[in-house]
Formats: structure tokens, C-alpha cells, sequence
């Protein structure tokens, strides 16, 4: 889980902002967008605040909070390609129906996404393919 992560979110960041930057853009331009980005689906998803958060060692978030800012901060970098392995477990109701409506968004957008649930409803709300693995 995220408290086995080093350092803040916002570290993390910066390491995303140091393979992502090209000739042509700046580390600092590249950062300064990652975390414009990640704070603006922190904030469409309730996390209070999200500025705030960035700063704060991994291990002080709680499991939702850590939740939202991992997935704020893949989304920030524009995946073609999202995994994602029960990535509202730890969220109630209306922070994972935010959420979900990011994911819808960026999906419309071309985004494919894979995501592994056990909640049938998410499965029906977000799904346009689905495998089911049953016990033998």
C-alpha cells in the first residue's frame, strides 16, 4: 500500500516530472502541470486540502486519501493505459461515485482502462467488457 512509499506524494511527483520532461519543456514547467492536475481531481473528489496533501509523508494519509492521490497523480500524467486493482476499496459512497466519474470522462476520452473490482455495482456502472474469474 501507499505507507510503504517513501516520502510525499509530492516527491513522487517531482520523480514523475523528471522522466516525463523532454527537450523542448522544462522539469519545473512539467511539474508545475502534474500537480495543477493532480490537485484538480483531488479537489473534484472531495479530498480536503489537497495542497496540503501533497506535502504529507505517505504514511499520514489515510487509505482513502492515499487512494485518490495515487490515482489523481496516474491520471495527471495522461495514461494511454490504466490498471487499476480495487481502486475505490477504501473510499464510502460518494468520494468512489466521484471517482467513477472521473474514470468514465477519461475513458470517453480514449483512456482504456482495466480495473479489477469485487463490487458488482461498480462492475455494471463503469464496465463495458467483463471477465469473471470463478473458484474451481
Amino acid at each position: 500500500g501507499s505507507s510503504a512509499l517513501q516520502g510525499t506524494p509530492e516527491s513522487f511527483l517531482n520523480f514523475i516530472a523528471s522522466s516525463h520532461h523532454h527537450k523542448n519543456s522544462s522539469k519545473t514547467l512539467v511539474l508545475e502541470s502534474l500537480k495543477s492536475q493532480t490537485i484538480n481531481y483531488m479537489e473534484q473528489w472531495k479530498v480536503t486540502s489537497p495542497a496540503s496533501k501533497l506535502t504529507q509523508p505517505w504514511s499520514q494519509l489515510s487509505g482513502g486519501e492515499a487512494q485518490r492521490v495515487l490515482l489523481s497523480i496516474a491520471l495527471s500524467t495522461q495514461p494511454k493505459i490504466l490498471l487499476l486493482d480495487e481502486p475505490t476499496s477504501a473510499l464510502d459512497l460518494p468520494a468512489k461515485l466521484a471517482l467513477e466519474q472521473s474514470l468514465k470522462d477519461s475513458a470517453e476520452n480514449g483512456l482504456i482502462i482495466v480495473l479489477v473490482t469485487h463490487d458488482e455495482d461498480q462492475m455494471n456502472r463503469l464496465g463495458t467488457m467483463f471477465m469473471s474469474l470463478d473458484v474451481v
